[in-house]
């Protein structure tokens, strides 16, 4: 009996580990057969394998080695979730292959668009696996993720420090793919940094004989790039037929298209047309991909427009679309003859006859009907981006700028990566910038800026111009970081340009207006020493005196025009700076000083503009002293005479234009009249003002209306007439104003005005203190009403009321007095402001007396006292006097108790 137990349970320990070994068998198979699908492209089918590998084996050694080629397989389909998903999620299981996935899960970012996590995962793996076989493919991978964060100075540090890549780098030689790789994302980066001498010193180490065809092309690539960029043209000649050749050997067709179309520019612009043209009729043939072939086609039409052979190229183009009006091929011919009659309206050219396009008048409705066509007749074209920009240039021509913008747009985002990109994104800026859109404009150029650096004529003819354009952009949404990059970047990239020395200066003066004058300061400095033989030095050391005006440092600015007037004494901006010295003067305190810098100022340069502004000064100063001094009227007096010398005829040498100034001076002189008492005189200047003034458009409706508020109120004063005439003659000067300007906001003023009349005219008739009341009322009631002027008016409404309770009895006198009390207390208590207002002293202390004295007559003692009190918190200084009154209620109204 044991013999026969001990047989079964040795039978059953051989058939477990035989089912084991079959097992072991199944599982392995599964596996090799899912490698080989792998290995042999099937990667949909070895994803399932993999897949069901580890459902139906959760325990076997291979899961983690299954797991990243289920990933690795997803990737190859370019599932990058799935992928994502099976390489994070399964970090714990990895084991021995905690490397290869944490290096996968690097490629996958990477390669699904995502560089900053992939960076991140590829710096973890280069601190974490100093001894893994992937290090130098992470280091490179890393290199690659920075390189499409535009992170080309990190990019650099990678790969020239101490770090992962050099160590791996160095055991496998620049004849490693990877390592030549890695060197070439090196110069990339140095040439977008534009350090161009470190650039070959880069190409240096990548070696001739690199394993990969395709990295040798690169290497040649960019060599003849910078030899082309910086203008050795003979050395880029000969790369570039080195190029062709590897091109060649390669067998790729892009890169013989690519290599053909840089040869045609160097060409090109070693002023070879000839050789240029028939390099890029290579890139017209068969094979070529469609893109380089309409690249080619456009560039010999532009040579022909060089050899200005226009009407030659256009016929054969309008012959062509004859002939082969829809067919493949016939779209690029359309765009080629609207770009074609776009220049020829450049260049004047007439347009000949055509009998295919009855709309068109001109070149550019001959243009704008070939960019058209494109989109009518060839919905699926690849040239649909680049008939958006043409569309984008004619309606620019045109004057449509509102509808260019979209066209643009359009371009900008369909076109591929090319020159032609990189001007649609400017004119987009231009055309945003100009509508407003001012962080777009912003955006896109800093576009034009970093996405074009491979681009040699961009480099050379867009990039300054859009830093400055940006630096206008950002200055203009003051958005001073954005302002600050440009000049920064096209000062150090491009110290030569124009652009540099207007883009500084400008941006010195806008830190000056935007508040910062201590750093404008030292832009302007800068200014100085990077360009000190500019001819805007000038200009830079005014705006220096120019930021001491700012700060209200008037002893430094009064030092700096001293200077620069020593230094300049012939310069064109002398008037300016002498003006801006005297103004500074004057500001400092020194009134005699810059009266006579002024006076001086007139005689010295009679013909500047601002010499009218510096005779306004002078009348300024005199008026300004009459109203200081008790022996004013010797002072209004000569403001007169100043003020005159701006408005009465002058000899044609030293005749100012009429401007505003001109206008206001007149008003001036008759205050100054006015103030003198010189009524006639006054009267004469109000007069012929209001008329000359209407009929001339620069002078603003609003100094009309201060003149007629003046000719009545001279009217008023003027002694000899009876005081009831004179108010009902001022009354009508008044009426002027709601009558001619209805929208004027001094309306509510002429409103207040014309009720004074009234309430002086109603102590004769007492039917005019209803109109008083009225036009006072509307006084009030204006939206524009400023608060002095309705609580001015509401504090009389108060007066009219208590003058019309005077004149009856009984029950409706009292209601007049209590309609009294009520408007002075609407001033009193500030119940008449509007949000935002603060009460205004002066009519507060009228209407708060006002309505105490009413309280008083009415024995109502309590509100007087409260009245008086009221006006004592208000106005301060008025306490002593208030606590008089109060003191004087209190005794009433103890004796009245």
């Amino acid at each position: 009996m044991r013999a026969l137990i001990r047989h079964l349970f040795i039978t059953m320990l051989l058939f477990v580990a035989a089912t084991r070994v079959a097992a072991a068998d199944a599982e392995g198979r599964a596996f090799t057969n899912a490698v080989h699908l792998f290995q042999d492209g099937f990667h949909a089918r070895a994803e399932i394998s993999f897949s069901n590998l580890v459902a139906q084996f959760p325990e076997s050694p291979r899961v983690a080695e299954a797991l990243l080629f289920q990933a690795r397989a997803s990737m190859a389909q370019q599932r990058f979730q799935p992928a994502l998903d099976l390489l994070g999620t399964n970090l714990a299981r990895s084991g021995g292959l905690a490397d290869q996935f944490k290096y996968w899960l690097g490629r996958v970012q990477l390669d699904s668009g995502k560089p900053d996590a992939a960076a991140e995962t590829f710096a973890q793996f280069n601190n974490a696996f100093t001894n893994s076989s992937l290090r130098l493919d992470a280091a490179v991978s890393e290199a690659e993720a920075r390189f499409g964060l535009r992170q080309w100075a990190r990019v650099a540090d990678l790969i020239e420090s101490r770090g992962a890549f050099q160590s791996a780098a160095s055991t496998r030689g620049t004849n490693d793919a990877l390592v030549a790789r890695g060197y070439l994302l090196l110069a990339r980066a140095l040439f977008q940094q534009r350090l161009l001498d470190r650039v070959e010193r880069a190409l240096d180490r990548v070696a001739d004989a690199a394993p990969d065809p395709r990295l040798r092309w690169e290497r040649q690539f960019l060599l003849c790039q910078v030899q082309f960029t910086v203008g050795r043209l003979p050395d880029a000649l000969a790369s570039a037929t080195n190029l062709l050749s590897i091109a060649r050997i390669n067998g790729d067709a892009q890169l013989r298209a690519a290599s053909i179309a840089l040869l045609g520019d160097i060409l090109h612009a070693s002023n070879e047309p000839d050789a240029a043209m028939r390099a890029y009729e290579a890139n017209l043939g068969a094979g070529v991909p469609i893109e380089r072939q309409r690249e080619a086609f456009v560039k010999t039409v532009h040579i022909s427009l060089e050899r200005n052979q226009l009407g030659d190229a256009a016929a054969r183009l309008e012959k062509f679309l004859s002939d082969h009006a829809t067919e493949a091929g016939s779209d690029v011919a359309l765009l080629s003859l609207g770009e074609l009659r776009l220049k020829q309206f450049q260049l004047g050219t007439n347009a000949p006859a055509v009998t295919n396009v009855p709309t068109a008048t001109n070149l550019v409705d001959l243009a704008f009907d070939n960019f058209n066509r494109i989109a009518r007749d060839f919905p699926k074209s690849p040239f649909t981006a680049h008939a958006q920009l043409g569309r984008g240039w004619a309606l620019i021509v045109q004057g449509k700028n509102g509808e260019a913008l979209p066209a643009f747009r359009a371009a900008a985002d369909g076109l591929p990566k090319s020159d032609a990109q990189a001007v649609a994104l400017f004119k987009l800026a231009d055309l945003q910038f100009a509508s407003g859109e001012l962080t777009n404009a912003v955006q896109s150029y800093r576009r034009v800026v970093d996405d074009y650096a491979e681009y040699p004529r961009v480099q050379r003819e867009l990039v300054d111009r859009a830093l400055y354009q940006m630096l206008q952009a950002g200055l203009a949404a003051r958005d001073k970081v954005s302002a600050g990059e440009a000049i920064r970047r096209v000062t150090s990239d491009y110290p030569k340009s124009i652009y540099a020395e207007r883009g500084l200066l400008l941006f010195g003066q806008a830190l000056t207006d935007l508040a910062t004058p201590a750093e404008a300061r030292k832009v302007f400095a800068d200014f100085i020493r990077l360009f000190p033989e500019s001819d805007l030095v000038d200009e830079a050391r005014l705006a220096i005196a120019r930021s001491h005006e700012r700060e209200r440092n008037w002893d430094a600015a009064i030092r700096e025009y001293a200077q620069w007037l020593t230094q300049f004494p012939t310069n064109e901006n002398v008037p300016r700076a002498e003006f801006s010295r005297a103004v500074a003067l004057y500001e400092s305190g020194a009134e005699t000083n810059a009266l006579t810098e002024f006076t001086n100022f007139v005689v010295r340069f009679p013909a500047s503009l601002l010499a009218a502004r510096a005779q306004n000064w002078v009348g300024d100063y005199y008026f300004n002293r009459g109203l200081r001094r008790a022996e004013g009227d010797i002072d209004f007096r000569e403001a007169e005479r100043n003020y005159q010398l701006l408005f009465t005829p002058r000899t044609i040498s030293t005749n100012w234009p009429v401007t505003e100034l001109t206008f206001a001076a007149q008003l001036k002189a008759g205050r100054a009249a006015f103030r003198r008492q010189s009524w006639d005189q006054a009267l004469y200047y109000f007069t012929n003002l209001i008329p000359a003034a209407e009929a001339d458009m620069i002078c603003p409706r609003s100094l009309v209306c201060e003149a007629v508020f003046a000719y009545g109120d001279t009217w008023i004063q003027r002694p000899g007439a009876d005081a009831l005439d004179r108010f009902s003659k001022a009354l009508t000067i008044f009426e002027y104003i709601p009558k001619h300007y209805p929208q004027d906001s001094q309306l509510p003023r002429a409103w207040g005005r014309m009720a004074d009349c009234y309430f002086q005219l109603a102590s004769a008739d007492p039917r005019a203190y209803t109109n008083a009341y009225e036009h006072y009322r509307k006084a009030t009631s204006e939206p524009g009403a400023d608060v002095t002027t309705r609580s001015a008016a509401e504090f009389r409404m108060g007066e009219v009321r208590r003058k019309q309770a005077a004149l009856i009895q009984g029950a409706e006198s009292m209601q007049m007095q209590r309609q009294a009390l009520d408007h002075y207390l609407n001033v009193a208590y500030a119940a008449n402001l509007r949000e935002g207002e603060r009460p205004v002293a002066i009519w507060v202390r009228d209407a708060a007396v006002a309505g105490a004295t009413l309280c008083e007559a009415q024995k109502n003692w309590e509100l007087a006292i409260k009245l008086y009190q009221r006006v004592a918190e208000m106005i301060p200084t008025l306490r002593e006097s208030m606590d008089k009154k109060i003191k004087n209620a209190r005794e009433q109204q103890s004796m009245q108790k």
